[in-house]
C-alpha cells in the first residue's frame, strides 16, 4: 500500500517511526500492517489505531518492525500497546537518569511469596521499590507455574519502571492476557438447546418475542461533551458514527460513554505526536 494512500497523521506517524529506524516508509507500512496487531486484525486496523501505536512507539523507542511493540484492539477500549520484557528493559536501560537495579526475593517457609524491585536514578537520591506477590499475579499458565520466580520479577521490573519513569500507555503481554480473560468470563455463555425428548411431544404454543433491552441513553451534557472532544481532535459525526456503528450521536448508549471519550483521547494524543513531529521538520528545512 501506498504511503500516500493513508491520512496525515499516520504518514507522519511512519516517517518520524522510518527515520528512527533508517527504514523506507512505505517498506515499514507494509510490516505494520502485518505484523503490528498480534490478534490477526492485520490490514484492517486504522489509521487512528496504526498511528496510535506509532505515537507511543516513537516516545519510548522500541522498534515495531522486529516486534519490540506490538498491539491488541478489544473493539470497546481501543488499542492496547504491548511491549515484551526485552522492550521493557530496553526503554529502562536507554533513559539516561537511570543508575541500576536491584531485586530481592523475599520467602517465607523456604517459598517464594513476593519479589522486590528498586531502580535507582541518578538524579534522585532514593530509589523506587515495589513489590509484588506471588498470591496476587500467578496465573493458571505454563510459565507461571514452570518460572515462577522469573514471571514475578518481570511483573515488579514492569510495575517499578512505571513509577521510576512516569512510563503509561504500554502494557506487558501478561497483562494482556488477562484483559482478554476477564473479556472471556464476562461474555454470556450461550445456553445449550434441550435434548430431544425420545416421546413425541404436544406442540408447543409459539414463545412471545423478546422485549427489546433497555438501553439507556447518553444524557445531554454527555452528547455535549462527546460533540466537543470530536470538535477538538476534527472528527467529523459521520465518521465517528460509522466508527461506533450508530445512526447518530445521540444514539450512542450511555454505557458507551467512557469508551468513547477513551478512543477520543487516544486518537487526540496521536494527532498531537503528528503535529509535533511535522512542526520540527518544518524548523529543520526553514
Amino acid at each position: 500500500m501506498s504511503k500516500n494512500a493513508v491520512g496525515p497523521v499516520l504518514s507522519s506517524a511512519v516517517d518520524t517511526t522510518a527515520d528512527r529506524l533508517q527504514l523506507s516508509p512505505e517498506g515499514l507500512l507494509e510490516t505494520l500492517r502485518a505484523t503490528v496487531f498480534g490478534d490477526g486484525k492485520g490490514s484492517t486496523a486504522t489509521d487512528e489505531e496504526l498511528a496510535m501505536v506509532l505515537a507511543v512507539a516513537n516516545q519510548h523507542n522500541p522498534n515495531p518492525s522486529t516486534k519490540e511493540i506490538y498491539a491488541f484492539t478489544d473493539g470497546r477500549r481501543g488499542v492496547f500497546p504491548i511491549v515484551g520484557v526485552d522492550g521493557w528493559y530496553k526503554i529502562v536501560n536507554s533513559n539516561p537518569e537511570f543508575d541500576g537495579v536491584e531485586f530481592d526475593e523475599i520467602e517465607r517457609d523456604g517459598k517464594l511469596i513476593a519479589v522486590k524491585c528498586s531502580i535507582y536514578r541518578k538524579d534522585r537520591s532514593r530509589a523506587t521499590t515495589v513489590s509484588e506477590h506471588l498470591s496476587e499475579c500467578a496465573r493458571d499458565t505454563m510459565p507461571w507455574k514452570k518460572y515462577p520466580r522469573r514471571m514475578l520479577r518481570h511483573k515488579a521490573f514492569v510495575q517499578c519502571a512505571r513509577v521510576a519513569f512516569s512510563l503509561s500507555g504500554i502494557y506487558d503481554p501478561d497483562e494482556v492476557e488477562r484483559i482478554k480473560e476477564s473479556q472471556a468470563e464476562s461474555q454470556p455463555r450461550k445456553r445449550q438447546a434441550p435434548k430431544r425428548a425420545k416421546a413425541a411431544a404436544a406442540p408447543a404454543q409459539e414463545a412471545p418475542a423478546a422485549e427489546p433491552k433497555n438501553i439507556t441513553p447518553m444524557s445531554e451534557e454527555q452528547v455535549a461533551h462527546l460533540r466537543q472532544a470530536m470538535h477538538a481532535v476534527e472528527i467529523s459525526e459521520q465518521k465517528f458514527c460509522a466508527v461506533f456503528d450508530i445512526g447518530a450521536v445521540e444514539e450512542m448508549p450511555a454505557a458507551r460513554f467512557d469508551e468513547a471519550m477513551t478512543r477520543l483521547e487516544q486518537y487526540h494524543a496521536a494527532r498531537q505526536a503528528a503535529q509535533a513531529d511535522m512542526d520540527s521538520r518544518a524548523a529543520a528545512n526553514d
